[in-house]
């Protein structure tokens, strides 16, 4: 029954979906080993006319070269649906490579892609301000398979920059449920404007944040540096990973929920004038009574602070939103210094 190859096999879903669409193939601008092929795009007539783009090469199209036999691929292949405001097809090498951005970020990391995680993305174009996708079961396409294994369709939902912040701060489903109430299609615009504009929407997310939390519990690259000063335990943030700090007192720590934010390691000038790589990034906040420590794992070494109800209520009030430092009476032997990420990433910081 599943005698189909790949291309056959995406082509076929897409015409059970919207009979009648008319797909045509498009090929991807060669880019290295883990390049996609490219994408299939057609016109849809209902519920509101707009463009489908899938594509291909996120499973098996041809020869079966994975493992596992039950599933082609990465097990999906991506879709986005943009506004067709002409009868002409749309530009689609900005999409091809977005699509191309996340088949690099997935093999870079050796990861896998499931329904509501998220990314940013770079703008299709300055003065864009959609800059974020997250992911989700495509609207219309459903799972199917080839001769290579299962797959099924994540479709691209486009995040200008405020939503995705919002996004942290509460949860992507709820996010594009809400999205999704105005717009079931979930086209992706990418030059509209913020739906936070409307007051309705902006105070859904916050009664939202409110009466969940946030389900965002790991934030990675964030620009951190954590240093022992005599007896002192000195947190150097930048100015975004300094906002990020207050947003999870609100949206995790007051609602009981652990936040780890992993930095990068960093270059640090010797007194010799030689360079070491500096592990000191990982800050764990956690919601309960203690001493703040230094605690080790595969991860390198962290450093922990426990925060009980005061503390974090008084760091999210002192914590500078521009730089500047702050020591907490309710954290005693630890204090932070908020600066720019360009300063924070001298080699000879913080001298």
């Amino acid at each position: 029954m599943f005698d189909a190859d790949g291309e056959t096999a995406i082509e076929r879903a897409l015409r059970r979906a919207h009979p009648g669409a008319a797909p045509a193939r498009f090929a991807a601008r060669p880019a290295g080993k883990d390049a996609i092929a490219g994408c299939l795009a057609a016109r849809v007539e209902e519920p509101t006319p707009h463009w489908l783009v899938v594509s291909r090469g996120f499973t098996e199209l041809g020869d079966k070269l994975e493992e596992d036999p039950e599933i082609s691929g990465w097990g999906f292949e991506l879709t986005c649906r943009l506004p067709a405001r002409s009868s002409e097809a749309p530009d689609l090498g900005w999409i091809m490579d977005w699509m191309q951005r996340v088949a690099d970020d997935l093999a870079a990391r050796v990861s896998f892609l499931d329904p509501y995680h998220h990314m940013e993305i770079q703008p299709a174009a300055q003065g864009d301000d959609v800059a974020a996708i997250v992911f989700v079961e495509d609207v219309r396409l459903e799972p199917t398979r080839s001769q290579n294994g299962a797959f099924y369709f994540l479709q691209m939902v486009g995040l200008t920059r405020d939503e995705y912040a919002a996004l942290h701060a509460w949860d992507a489903r709820g996010l594009v449920d809400l999205v999704r109430e105005r717009d079931p299609l979930l086209l992706l615009d990418r030059g509209r404007a913020s739906l936070l504009a409307d007051p309705g929407f902006a105070a859904a997310v916050d009664e939202g944040r409110e009466r969940d939390g946030s389900s965002t519990g790991v934030l990675y690259g964030v620009a951190l540096l954590w240093l022992f000063e005599g007896d002192e335990l000195r947190v150097h943030l930048d100015v975004d990973a300094a906002a990020a700090v207050r947003a999870a007192m609100r949206s995790r720590l007051r609602h009981g929920k652990a936040m780890m934010l992993f930095g990068d390691r960093r270059k640090n000038v010797r007194p010799d004038g030689s360079l070491a790589l500096r592990s000191q990034v990982n800050l764990a906040l956690k919601p309960e009574e203690g001493p703040s420590e230094i605690v080790s794992d595969d991860d390198g070494p962290t450093c922990l602070l426990r925060l009980g109800p005061d503390a974090i209520d008084e760091l999210a009030r002192e914590l500078p939103e521009t730089p500047g430092s702050a020591a907490l009476a309710s954290l005693p032997g630890v204090s932070f210094v908020v600066t720019t990420r360009e300063r924070l990433r001298e080699p000879g910081y913080p001298r």
